[in-house]
């Protein structure tokens, strides 16, 4: 029930959400043609551009808006913190105008024709409000607005060099427009050092005090040799013109906002690339892309906004930090067993340096567009939320594809990310539209706080819900990992999960259903789970693992296909839930065989099937989950399938305690960590009738059989100086279970340094661990299988004691 409240109110706050900015942001979703983006989004621009207005009236008695009226709060929810329809004005829009005075600069100096500019030497100051035409070239000089009114300044192929500080100074205006003239090329260049280094002084190529917009169909060429390309303290507006900047710092920075509707820019930075670093007013500090062609090789982040970060359309493409060729390299992923994963938090507090593609501090928000993306980090990264419902994306991420600290919301838009280390982590992760593909080195999704307590195995308050859409994943680690609960409702989900034992295709460390769509999840045994719910499964779990591209088909009692599957990896258990399973009927599994219908990631279209495949086995639907077949190994960890999971008792509360049967400890991503012993104190452990210290039987273990302390209260032994994670291992390096049979009481077997190590499970007796061969094992676990008996045994060449 608290699920599907939850559910309904995420629901309920989407709509508020969507009818709040959809008459801000409608425009051109499915356009990826950033001319028609730039030419469709001017005209709403200007055709609504006109009541919510600051009171200016420019000479041709248009009206100007200049501020960013901020959107309240509704429900709790994020929304954004300024007005799209307030950003753009008719004159930003515009381009155009004609000169009042005109500027020739003559290489030393430079000749006015006109009023409202001083010359001293290579020093130009405009004084005066009007529009001003630059054409020629100044060597080493500076051109200076210092005004109390609107300068327009067209650059008719100008070019504009200082050897000692910024070359082009707004000192003080009401607003600055740099209109770049049809045709012209212009070139603005700083010194490599600059003379004067007080704080506050300018540090840019281009530096505004004050709001500057760049517009105009010419182009620009910026060179920041000593920081940035180009600065405005206050807001920084692009419409049109071909602009490049080089920057030894930032390239592009508005402290209150960058506001992009036009052009084609590309940015080479040292810093990064884009930025607005208001941190002191939550109405600003955002990056709005509306339309233009962005390209930016950052060093640092790609785009970086110190609140709202928000994509309608146009074109970016952005390389931050070298892209993936430059990442660290991720440990994650430690094969079978899995013991001790380290993983990365998600704060990027403690990075020295950020290089993300797309970052926003508060909220992520993207409705069009076309994004391609190549990073050393996260390429979507927000501090807060992020939201997708629209827009085209393509990732490349050294890090995660899609990251939130809070919630993260897909319900429109289409996806692609083709590498990642995990592809999309939040809070609270809800996908219910769009089409989202994934290959990932570890977790497809990950639903994750990174709180102490999820990382030892708890369910903390983390949900990962999916009620529509198309989702495929490709993962190395986790396919589907919640350290909360992982519900689906509805949409398609395909999975090709791990082939090391120590992950699984899903994993939740609270409960796990379906209730609607069809979930396919192929991947190894040994942490396989399942899903319960309303709606049917199936969980077939072969003998060995099969071959990448083996057919798996299900039939119902007169023969008929109802789903035929062939996972892209190898794998041996696979989850199948749909609505085409109905309660009561008869399905036959099979293996192997072909199809002659078209497949889409390994999914047929049904009717195809050859009936040449091997029989895995049959089920009558009589539960929510039906079994085929064996586990094939002990499987330590989130919970698996029939024929495993034994273990220690929960206690609820105690992070050492607080696991089901079977189940060691995970960290904040649901990966198994071995306990720590370090309370226990040596002899505590069960004895025989000898006094000889024994394990417990793990099969019917009941909650508090540990051994309990002082106080009464179950505790974990400790084994002296071992550390965590670190045990025995055989000649292939595979991790043992130590061997209890001649262990006495508070003695530890020792190295031949004397030093205590953990003892060998080796030949253990029936009923001190779980054994092989007809031997019951229980299912307790968090997911609710029914006791059940089952044939263990261990894989061919396979030792039962690894994990």
């Amino acid at each position: 029930m608290q699920d599907h409240n939850n559910f309904t109110r995420l629901l309920s706050a989407a709509m508020a959400f969507s009818l709040l900015v959809c008459g801000c942001v409608q425009q051109s979703n499915s356009s990826s043609d950033p001319d028609s983006a730039d030419s469709s989004t001017a005209q709403s621009v200007q055709d609504s551009a006109s009541d919510e207005t600051e009171g200016h009236t420019e000479a041709n008695g248009e009206e100007e808006i200049v501020t960013a009226a901020p959107v309240s709060e509704t429900n709790g929810n994020a929304l954004l913190c300024f007005d799209p329809e307030t950003l753009f004005t008719d004159r930003d829009l515009s381009g155009e105008a004609d000169a009042d005075t005109v500027i020739t600069l003559t290489g030393d100096s430079a000749e006015v024709d006109g009023s409202g500019v001083t010359v001293s030497g290579s020093e130009i100051t405009v004084t005066d409000e009007g529009v001003y035409r630059l054409t020629g070239s100044l060597t080493d000089g500076r051109v200076t607005v210092a005004s109390e009114g609107k300068v327009q300044l067209i650059l008719d192929d100008a070019s504009i060099t200082s050897s000692d500080g910024c070359a082009l100074y707004v000192e003080s205006a009401k607003k600055v427009f740099l209109t770049l003239a049809d045709g012209s090329e212009n070139t603005v260049t700083d010194g490599s050092t600059y003379a004067d280094t007080q704080d506050g002084a300018p540090d840019a190529a281009i530096y505004s005090k004050d709001s500057l917009t760049v517009n105009g169909s010419g182009s620009l060429t910026v060179h920041g040799q000593c920081n940035e390309g180009i600065t405005s303290k206050d807001d920084l507006v692009i419409t049109g013109g071909t602009l490049t900047v080089e920057a030894a710092g930032d390239g592009i920075k508005g402290k209150d906002y960058v506001a992009i509707a036009g052009g084609t820019i590309t940015v080479t930075s040292g810093g990064d690339g884009i930025r607005s670093n208001n941190d002191t007013d939550e109405s600003k500090g955002f990056v709005y892309l509306q339309g233009g062609r962005v390209t930016v090789d950052a060093a640092q982040d790609g785009i970086q906004a110190e609140s709202q970060l928000v994509v309608t359309g146009g074109d970016c493409t952005v390389t931050s930090g070298g892209g993936t060729a430059n990442a660290v390299q991720k440990t994650g992923d430690l094969g079978s067993g899995g013991f001790g994963r380290d993983r990365q938090t998600q704060s990027d507090t403690t990075d020295s340096v950020s290089v993300k593609g797309l970052k926003a501090g508060s909220l992520l928000y993207i409705t069009g567009g076309t994004l391609t993306l190549d990073t050393a980090d996260d390429a979507l990264h927000s501090n807060g939320d992020l939201r997708m419902e629209g827009g085209s994306i393509s990732i490349a991420a050294g890090d995660k594809g899609l990251h939130a600290d809070g919630a993260l919301e897909i319900l429109d838009g289409n996806a692609e990310i083709t590498q990642s280390y995990e592809g999309v982590e939040g809070a609270n992760i809800t996908v219910s539209g769009g089409n989202v593909r994934i290959v990932s080195s570890d977790d497809g999704f990950n639903a994750s706080d990174g709180s102490s307590q999820g990382a030892m195995g708890s369910a903390v308050d983390c949900t990962l819900v999916i009620s529509g859409g198309y989702v495929y994943v490709d993962a190395g680690g986790d396919g589907l990992d919640s350290n909360g609960t992982l519900r689906m409702t509805g949409g398609t989900v395909i999975v090709n999960g791990p082939t090391n034992d120590g992950n699984g295709a899903l994993d939740g460390n609270g409960s796990i259903t379906c209730e609607g769509g069809v979930l396919i999840a192929a991947g190894s045994s040994g942490m396989a789970e399942y899903p319960e719910g309303s709606q049917r499964t199936i969980v077939m779990t072969s003998d060995s693992a099969l071959d990448a591209g083996t057919l798996v088909t299900v039939c119902g009692e007169s023969g008929e296909e109802v789903l035929s599957f062939a996972p892209a990896k190898r794998f041996q258990s696979i989850v199948i839930s749909t609505p085409a399973l109905q309660d009561g009927g008869t399905y036959t599994v099979y293996t192997g065989g072909s199809s002659d219908a078209g497949q889409t990631d390994g999914l047929y279209e049904a009717g195809g099937y050859r009936g040449d495949g091997t029989e895995a086995g049959s089920v009558t639907l009589t539960d929510p989950v039906s079994f085929i077949g064996e586990a094939g190994g002990m499987g330590f960890g989130g919970g698996m399938m029939p024929g495993g999971r034994g273990g220690f008792g929960r206690q609820d509360g105690d992070p050492q305690r607080d696991f089901t049967p079977g189940e060691l400890p995970t960290d904040e991503n649901g990966e198994t960590v071995m306990p720590d012993f370090k309370d226990f104190t040596p002899g505590e452990l069960p004895t025989d009738e000898n006094g000889e210290a024994v394990m417990p039987d793990f099969r019917d273990f009941t909650p508090g059989e540990l051994p309990t302390d002082e106080n009464g209260e179950a505790v974990m032994p400790d084994f002296k100086d071992f550390t965590p994670g670190e045990l025995p291992t055989d000649e292939n390096g595979e991790a043992v279970m130590p061997d209890f049979r001649d262990f006495t009481p508070g003695e530890l077997p020792t190295d031949e340094n004397g030093e205590a190590v953990m003892p060998d499970f080796g030949d253990f007796n029936p009923g001190e661990m779980p054994a092989e061969g007809n031997t019951e094992m229980r299912r307790g676990g968090r997911h609710g299988m029914r006791s059940r008996e089952e044939d263990f045994s261990a894989q061919e060449g396979q030792d039962p004691r690894q994990f």
